[in-house]
């Protein structure tokens, strides 16, 4: 596992399939968190295959982005994921432009997390991979 970047509650650091498909299907397995996400999982197997596809994917892009686990520093408990992709074109083609998001779970909503992991991956994004 690698740490990305900290705040003063969050960890920000890779998604680990084999370790984190259990808390990911918390996540990705509940209806109402992924009501307008294409993203859905419907065991922790799934999870190991979308966490591992996730890590796959981004590595071979080898340009910085990618999907994170966001962790709780107390606890380490996974609230969620913080996003910074590079989008594509209609031809599926890279582009220069970039999307930030995030998925927390629902016991994370209304504590402030996407928006201090969101100011945290801004900073990597802009400090970091100078976009």
């Amino acid at each position: 596992m690698i740490i990305l970047t900290q705040t003063d509650r969050l960890i920000i650091r890779t998604w680990v399939p084999e370790q984190d498909a259990e808390q990911a299907f918390q996540i990705y397995g509940d209806h109402e968190v992924t009501r307008f996400l294409i993203t859905k999982v419907d065991s922790v197997e799934s999870s190991r295959n979308l966490l591992q596809r996730w890590v796959t994917n981004f590595a071979q892009l080898n340009n910085g982005t990618g999907l994170w686990a966001i962790a709780l520093k107390d606890s380490r408990e996974i609230v969620g994921t913080i996003i910074l992709i590079q989008l594509r074109d209609e031809k599926e083609n890279l582009t220069q432009d970039y999307e930030i998001g995030w998925h927390l779970k629902k016991s994370a909503w209304g504590k402030g997390y996407a928006t201090e992991a969101a100011k945290a991956i801004l900073d990597y994004g802009f400090n970091t991979l100078k976009l």
